[in-house]
């Protein structure tokens, strides 16, 4: 995109426009690393102050403190990924501030800021779909008329799908609403299952059909028994939002602790439900509690379900950490600490920038898609990280033609990479010869005179 390339049609992701819109204006800007995170933390400040706010709404006493320190320590802390600035820590202030709004029962706007949240990314989505029961209840309890409840929905869900259809609309003016559909929409739930990890716990396998059962299940049953005045209204709202966001981040199978990050705002609410006075009376604290336990049960099983523990930093992270900063760790041990293969990549990015003038086409067969920011070059497929092409035929096909098209001057090879589709190597021995170039990683092919 810096280079002119239009969003999906020059470059692919499997994610709606936001972040990538986002990225691309602090580019602009200067370091978009450095910017990037600096905005991520007044997002992560502001999402707090919601949190406090909806806290105080709640009537939660001294302890509020006490849960806003705990959620500053779980956006503050690498633990959960939560410094490197993904999409959720964006779209959780919309969605934070979307249920303050709900607590007052201004749902217009709860939708207004949902539709801006599933901008950014598509979990939301499950986070808004589960208010729903406890909108239309709550209408029903108020002897609202059918016509009503009716009309009031459908102002709701318009509300909430007006910016994603405001978004094709001028993705089809463009003339790229097909790739929009396929990237942003299809892809973002197909990609799940496409880089899903099986894992098994108690006998089960965790499925998207087994998740979505348990997310159904839990829906209906805070909603029945909000349906038979056993939770409060504020209760229900913020268990259906744990719910929601809950299964939002299981929506993939990989353990990835940045998906977690989704859950801290609704989870530090809930805690403080428990805490509540003003909404809840003795006879329904009980029910409130179990309600709760639950939840918070099915949580650590879902944490261990989808192996989390296996990608989350621990204590050498930290160790290796300061050691760098003190000076202790070389630059060379701290970068193959996260991944082996990482002074090479530096090495080939810093030789393919010295032999290439800024936005020449290279294409490079690895899982970095950021080879190419590194490089100050510019990729020859829109499919910039190899997984997105991975055994999918009709993508591999569009890569191989896009590569065939643009000719890339270089093209760098990951050697330790499993799948190469064969058009591709015929390809390069070909039109291409090895350059001199090469270490324990990676080898270069530079294009034939």
């Amino acid at each position: 995109m810096s280079y002119g390339a239009e969003l999906y049609s020059g470059g692919w992701d499997n994610k709606p426009p936001f972040m990538y819109l986002l990225f691309l204006g602090l580019s602009k800007i200067g370091n978009t690393l450095v910017l990037s995170r600096i905005l991520s933390f007044v997002f992560a400040v502001a999402t707090l102050f919601v949190v406090f706010k909806i806290l105080q709404k709640l009537s939660v006493g001294k302890a509020k403190y006490l849960i806003l320190i705990a959620g500053a320590l779980l956006l503050g802390l690498p633990q959960f990924e939560n410094n490197i600035a993904n999409a959720e820590n964006f779209f959780m202030l919309f969605t934070t501030i979307g249920i303050f709004f709900a607590l007052e029962k201004r749902f217009l706007w709860t939708a207004l800021f949902y539709s801006i949240a599933i901008t950014v990314k598509a979990q939301p989505f499950f986070e808004f779909v589960a208010l729903m029961p406890l909108i239309l209840i709550l209408m029903i309890h108020e002897k609202e008329k059918v016509k009503s409840i009716l009309s009031k929905l459908f102002s709701l869900n318009l509300i909430f799908v007006f910016p994603t259809i405001l978004i094709s609309l001028i993705f089809f003016l463009f003339g790229s609403f097909r790739e929009y559909l396929d990237s942003a929409l299809l892809s973002n739930f197909k990609y799940v299952e496409e880089h899903s990890e099986v894992t098994m716990l108690l006998g089960m396998e965790n499925s998207v059909a087994l998740r979505l059962l348990i997310f159904a299940l839990a829906i209906l049953i805070i909603s029945l028994l909000y349906w038979k005045r056993k939770l409060s209204f504020s209760t229900t709202l913020i268990f259906l939002w744990l719910a929601g966001s809950v299964f939002g981040a299981a929506l993939s199978s990989r353990g990835y602790p940045h998906y977690l990050l989704q859950i801290i705002p609704a989870l530090l609410v809930s805690v403080g439900i428990l805490f509540s006075g003003k909404f809840l009376s003795l006879k329904n604290l009980l029910m409130t509690v179990v309600v709760g336990i639950s939840l918070y049960g099915f949580l650590g099983f879902f944490f261990q379900w989808n192996k989390f523990e296996e990608h989350l930093p621990y204590y050498n992270y930290y160790q290796k950490g300061y050691g760098y900063l003190l000076g202790n760790v070389g630059r060379e041990e701290w970068a193959n600490f996260f991944n082996p293969k990482m002074t090479q990549f530096y090495e080939t990015v810093e030789y393919i920038d010295e032999k290439t003038a800024s936005g020449t086409v290279v294409y490079s067969v690895d899982q970095t898609g950021w080879f190419y920011e590194l490089s100050n070059t510019k990729s020859a497929s829109r499919y910039v990280a190899y997984y997105h092409i991975w055994h999918t035929e009709n993508r591999t096909e569009m890569a191989f033609k896009e590569i065939e098209m643009n000719e890339p001057e270089y093209i760098v090879f990951n050697r330790k990479e499993t799948w190469i589709f064969p058009d591709l190597w015929k390809y390069i021995q070909e039109n291409y010869e090895k350059d001199a170039f090469e270490n324990e990683w990676y080898e270069v092919f530079v294009r034939k005179a």
